[in-house]
């Protein structure tokens, strides 16, 4: 909140640091998805039996890797 000399306060954040930290978080989320990518190709090429009913759904986040997902639109125009 502000003060009453209409300032920021010393220890709040402001709204680039919250822009800052969120896209922090999303790059670590992205990095953690493509990880598992990368594990399930190599279990996939090793011809590991234990993960075949494995199923691996795009989250949110996943537009930096594999092209993102899918557009949603189903080929309307809008």
């Amino acid at each position: 909140m502000a003060n009453k000399k209409n300032g920021p306060r010393q220890d709040e954040l402001s709204a680039e640091d919250y822009a800052i930290l969120g896209a922090a978080f999303s790059a670590l989320g992205d990095f953690f998805a493509l990880l598992s990518l990368i594990k399930q190709r190599e279990a996939t090429q090793s011809g590991d039996s234990g993960n075949s009913g494995t199923v691996i759904v795009p989250g949110i986040g996943s537009g930096l890797i594999a092209g993102g997902a899918p557009s949603r639109t189903n080929g309307r125009r809008r």
